[in-house]
This record gives C-alpha cells, sequence and structure tokens, in this order.
C-alpha cells in the first residue's frame, strides 16, 4: 500500500463555519487530528489555518476548556459520592498527593550501569571498565 503524501493547502481557506464547528468537536473531546479529517485537510493544513487565523485556534482551545470542565466535573461528583478511585486521583493530579512514606526520598541515591552489548567470551578477556566521569 502506498503512503500518501500529506501536503499543506496553503491555497486553500477555512471553510466558514470552520470556527463554530472546531469549538464543538473539540468540546466533544476530538483531536486536532480527527477534526482536521472532518473538515477534509490534513492536520498541518489545519495547524497553518489555525497559525493564519488566530479565532480558530482559540476556538480549539476553547472547546477543549469545554471538556476539561465536564470531564473534571464528572470526576469531582463522583469522588464527592464516595468513589475512592476518584478521589484519590483528584488528590494526586491536582494536590500534588504521593502514597506512602515520602521522608526518605529526598536522602535516595540513583546509580547508572552502562552495560556493553552482547560480546564473545574472546571479545570481553582483556577488557577493563572505566568508571564513567560525570
Amino acid at each position: 500500500m502506498a503512503r500518501r503524501e500529506h501536503r499543506v493547502a496553503v491555497d486553500r481557506k477555512p471553510p466558514r463555519n470552520a470556527e463554530a464547528r472546531i469549538r464543538a468537536w473539540a468540546g466533544e473531546g476530538a483531536t486536532q487530528k480527527g477534526i482536521a479529517r472532518s473538515l477534509g485537510v490534513s492536520d498541518e493544513t489545519l495547524t497553518a489555518w489555525m497559525d493564519r487565523h488566530p479565532e480558530l485556534r482559540a476556538a480549539m482551545d476553547e472547546g477543549r476548556e469545554a471538556e476539561h470542565k465536564v470531564l473534571h466535573n464528572a470526576l469531582f461528583r463522583a469522588a464527592e459520592k464516595g468513589n475512592v478511585t476518584a478521589a484519590i486521583f483528584l488528590l494526586k493530579t491536582r494536590h500534588g498527593y504521593r502514597e506512602g512514606d515520602q521522608t526518605g526520598i529526598a536522602n535516595k541515591v540513583s546509580v547508572t550501569f552502562n552495560v556493553p552489548g552482547a560480546m564473545s567470551l574472546d571479545q570481553f578477556k582483556g577488557r577493563t571498565i572505566e568508571p564513567a566521569d560525570d
């Protein structure tokens, strides 16, 4: 199957109702790539349109923010009704909550080993391993 080239349609203009359509689709959770397909253009063309027409970028942002509010409110309501998983998720993502005792985290040491790739015994014999300079 031949790979189709995606070119930016520089000379194409967005349809008249693109702003409202982008806002609505983004608000329903559509990805930028999905919105581009729905408009009949490549993702690159939609990006170029949003660069040239700030109102299209604003419509995308407004739609995504509307979706974010809906999802957050649903998750928040679930947590309020006793959904422990939803409550823990909100604590972790919104308030930096971490499970368990975190007192020793600052004192942990990280060691990285650089292991050579596979080699025969003859290749390995006589090699010395030098410490890495950090």
